[in-house]
């Protein structure tokens, strides 16, 4: 039993963190756009979808954001040699980052995106970095009740 318990732990801790964060592993989304305008300015524009998502994103005890998303950022500008420029940061939507790429604000975008048929109208997603699966844990007892998506409403924002 006391090897269970660990084990049941952190499935649980990792069903939260994947349930709080549920479109980590998403593909980074890359717009169509001219390589040699982006190597003549020396500057890839990005627009990020918030930065409060470790290990992905996030700001750390000096202030500087780091992550998983953003050491893929860095990595593309030095292959690119040019500098990165953060075009959006902290509390931003999903729209607005989408917004961003066609109006070219941003070169790319990063951050739990995921393809919509809106989406690739405008963008040119990656390959996934990492699939998630997500499942749910509910109470036996209430189990019964809980069959269609309808059936969670007031209990999953």
């Amino acid at each position: 039993m006391s090897r269970f318990r660990p084990t049941l732990f952190l499935g649980v801790l990792g069903l939260i963190f994947w349930s709080a964060n549920p479109l980590f592993g998403a593909p980074a989304l890359i717009k169509g756009g001219d390589l040699a305008r982006l190597k003549k300015s020396g500057v890839l524009h990005v627009a990020i979808t918030g930065e409060d998502s470790p290990p992905f994103v996030y700001r750390n005890a000096e202030g500087k954001r780091v992550g998983v998303d953003i050491e893929i950022v860095e990595a593309m500008a030095r292959k690119l040699k040019v500098r990165v420029e953060w075009v959006t940061g902290a509390n931003v939507s999903f729209k607005e980052v989408f917004e961003s790429l066609p109006t070219k604000k941003a070169d790319i975008a990063v951050g739990a995106l995921f393809p919509t048929p809106d989406r690739v109208t405008d963008a040119h997603f990656t390959s996934p970095y990492l699939h998630v699966k997500q499942i749910l844990f509910v109470q036996r007892i209430r189990a019964t009740s809980l069959k269609l998506p309808l059936d969670f409403e007031g209990i999953v924002n």
